[in-house]
């Protein structure tokens, strides 16, 4: 089973996608394995994970019809980063650095959340 490896924002903001073409209205998954900052959980509550976590998640998207298959959640996940526009981070710096961050991501139109 193929494994992905991306960060608490990035998958709370995966989970909530509604693009019929990663998530259609019938779909479930299914033999999902999660490993949150170096050790496996269960039953994750994915609104509940701080956005610097450590995911690596695998399982499968599963269809109703079930002639339509299934799809690795990494295959599908990675195909739904493709189609992004933006990226988000968890960074850690020195204290005296936040105003000299913060001046550059705005020179590239990007902000602190």
């Amino acid at each position: 089973m193929a494994k992905i490896k991306t960060t608490g924002a990035e998958i709370k903001k995966f989970w909530s996608c509604d693009d019929q073409q990663f998530w259609p209205d019938d779909s479930y998954v299914e033999d999902l394995v999660w490993t949150v900052n170096g050790q496996d959980a269960l039953n994750v509550e994915v609104d509940k994970l701080e956005d610097n976590d450590v995911v690596v998640l695998e399982g499968y998207i599963f269809r109703a019809n079930l002639e339509a298959g299934e799809k690795s959640i990494a295959s599908v996940m990675k195909k739904w980063r493709q189609l992004q526009t933006h990226s988000t981070f968890a960074v850690e710096i020195p204290n005296d650095q936040k105003e000299a961050l913060e001046a550059f991501l705005k020179t590239i139109k990007g902000k602190v959340i």
